[in-house]
């Protein structure tokens, strides 16, 4: 997530790198997924935005996973809560659970975003270091309390306990435990994403240990927004994802979206978040295609996100965590259309 003068320096001309809308990418595919088994994760700004899909989609995501990520809502269109009580916040007490959960009831009540008492058969899995110092545990331990509002506590893993900085856990990562640097992944020793995967479908079979079976692909995220802007609304013109070789070839499969952190994107970042994240080891092995959705950087006068973070406070519209906020609506089109096979 961002600090306020970074967000505010117009200076980061060299975060304006866009990628050409669409360039080189494929017409994203329909497959045969099990909708029993569908779910979401992220990481930071990409956390918060996990949240948000899993909230007002709930009727569609089976479980969540979450790194240093918000409760739903918790910045409330407001930059500076985004920045205060969401991030650095000293206790949960600072974050109004009881109230956000109020309006989730009443937004759901108004159709803007699917009935919270779907969440009650759902899973979460939340993962908060205790040396994150971009957003601190009381943030994420209000995101607890919030899901606690709508889901029995068994449903709820909660690893705070690592000494793990600002970051994605994976065995796959390339920095040491403690770190809060780019590409923002780090080496734990443990397996968050087994964890949670096994939480949310069940027992898996052993992940890939060697080469993955299945292929990396662009696809066009112009094609799911209603103006067809990527620019407009501070995504990339490609998203990408992981399809293993057996979902290609009509078997029923899962389907897993994951959303990068600020600074995380293929723009700033290339491919070393979706390659590392060790999702893909694991949903090769286990029949579950992974979509990793991708933001960038943008600096307009409409639009201040200099780091390429996903919309958790209302950068683009005020409907930013509703069905219809244009990068959550983009995101469900698809996965709408991923599952169309079926």
């Amino acid at each position: 997530m961002q600090s306020r003068s970074r967000l505010l320096h117009i200076a980061q001309g060299a975060l304006l790198m866009l990628a050409c809308a669409g360039a080189g990418a494929a017409t994203l595919g329909r497959y045969n997924i099990d909708p029993s088994r569908v779910s979401v994760s992220g990481i930071s700004s990409g956390g918060a935005m996990a949240v948000q899909m899993h909230v007002a989609y709930s009727a569609t995501f089976r479980g969540a996973a979450i790194f240093a990520g918000a409760a739903y809502n918790c910045a409330e269109g407001n930059l500076d809560y985004a920045l205060t009580r969401c991030m650095n916040a000293l206790s949960a007490a600072q974050i109004p659970v009881d109230g956000l959960a109020a309006t989730t009831r009443q937004w759901a009540a108004m159709d803007l975003i699917d009935d919270p008492a779907n969440l009650a058969a759902s899973r979460v899995y939340l993962f908060s270091g205790t040396l994150d110092a971009v957003v601190h545990q009381p943030g994420m331990d209000a995101a607890r309390d919030y899901y606690s509002r709508f889901m029995p506590a068994a449903n709820i893993v909660y690893n705070n306990a690592t000494p793990a900085g600002h970051g994605w856990i994976s065995p796959m990562g390339p920095n040491p435990c403690a770190a809060t640097q780019s590409p923002y992944v780090n080496d734990c020793g443990i397996d968050p994403e087994q964890t949670f995967f096994t939480q949310f479908y069940g027992t898996l079979k052993p992940k890939a240990a060697a080469a993955l079976s299945g292929q990396f692909l662009p696809v066009d995220q112009s094609e799911f927004l209603n103006d067809r802007d990527p620019a407009a609304h501070s995504v990339d013109g490609n998203g990408w994802v992981y399809v293993p070789a057996d979902c290609t070839k009509g078997k029923r499969c899962g389907l897993h979206v994951s959303f990068h952190g600020c600074n995380q994107g293929y723009s700033q970042v290339g491919d070393q978040f979706f390659r590392r994240t060790n999702l893909n080891e694991w949903a090769d092995t286990n029949n579950t295609i992974v979509l990793y959705p991708q933001a960038v950087p943008t600096l307009t006068t409409a639009i201040v996100n200099g780091q390429g973070c996903w919309d958790w406070w209302g950068y683009d519209q005020a409907s930013y965590a509703q069905r219809k906020g244009p990068q959550m609506l983009m995101t469900k089109r698809m996965v709408d259309r991923i599952m169309s096979r079926n």
